[in-house]
């Protein structure tokens, strides 16, 4: 969380999969949108894998 904290601004939007580190985005001030790889989910509206591991890479 310090790391994303350093580089997101409090109440920005984040986009990410099921990884269980992600969990506390929420508790902190962020709107957080997930996309479920594990259950066979890959999309969900604007929310993409590809398109999250595309931003990231």
């Amino acid at each position: 969380m310090p790391i994303i904290q350093g580089k997101i601004l409090e109440k920005s939007t984040s986009y990410s999969d099921d990884w269980r580190a992600y969990d506390g985005l929420v508790l902190n001030c962020y709107d957080h949108y997930r996309v479920f790889p594990s259950e066979n989910e890959f999309a969900r509206s604007k929310s993409h894998v590809n398109g999250i591991e595309n931003f990231w890479s």
